[in-house]
């Protein structure tokens, strides 16, 4: 054997050495090891939006769906903390209908610090989304043609909101309801998820 790699395996079991000896004095001075503790904050609670409202702060808004309810919480220190600020459990009755709007994705523009919030749109019949068959509908529950994406800004790191408005395709061919390249509002839908893609 070389003494160079005579060298290099006795470096590596003094290594080995010094790790087993650390551990073991580790493990005699705290007498049980590492404690790993475990809350449970919310059961069965989970994010489904998330971003920062600031480009210059550490600053997280999330969404949260915890069973019915909506919930929207802020972090100031990137994560370490939340504090719920309020619940989003919109609705809107539209005749038998009942329009929701998913947790919406937040996007910053760092050139000027302006929120953009996007969220999905979609009607639901009075007895939820798979019941709402109709004529022309070809079997497709309503809340599959009647998405569309609407969004708003806010200028003051989320506390405030312009009023909603819907996300149209620009050119002459678009409106409400032809809204997007092969979406039309009744017939079909797009959500924010799928158009990102």
């Amino acid at each position: 054997m070389s003494r160079d790699r005579i060298n290099m395996t006795l470096a590596i079991c003094l290594l080995v050495a010094f790790f087993i000896l650390t551990c073991r004095s580790l493990s005699a001075s705290s007498g049980s090891g590492i404690t790993v503790e475990k809350k449970l904050h919310m059961k069965g609670a989970f994010v489904r939006a998330m971003g920062y409202t600031s480009h210059t702060k550490p600053i997280l808004r999330e969404t949260i769906n915890a069973g019915r309810r909506k919930l929207i919480r802020v972090s100031e220190d990137n994560g370490k903390t939340w504090t719920v600020i309020g619940e989003d459990n919109w609705r809107e009755k539209r005749g038998e209908r009942t329009a929701r709007r998913d947790a919406g994705n937040i996007h910053v523009d760092p050139n000027n610090g302006i929120l953009i919030q996007f969220f999905t749109e979609r009607e639901y019949g009075p007895r939820g989304g798979y019941g709402s068959f109709g004529p022309g509908a070809d079997g497709t529950p309503l809340q599959a043609r009647t998405g569309k994406i609407v969004y708003r800004f806010s200028r003051d790191e989320g506390k405030t909101w312009t009023p909603v408005k819907q996300l149209i395709q620009k050119g002459a061919d678009y409106d409400e309801t032809h809204w997007a390249d092969g979406i039309y509002y009744g017939k079909n839908m797009g959500n924010f998820g799928e158009l990102m893609r």
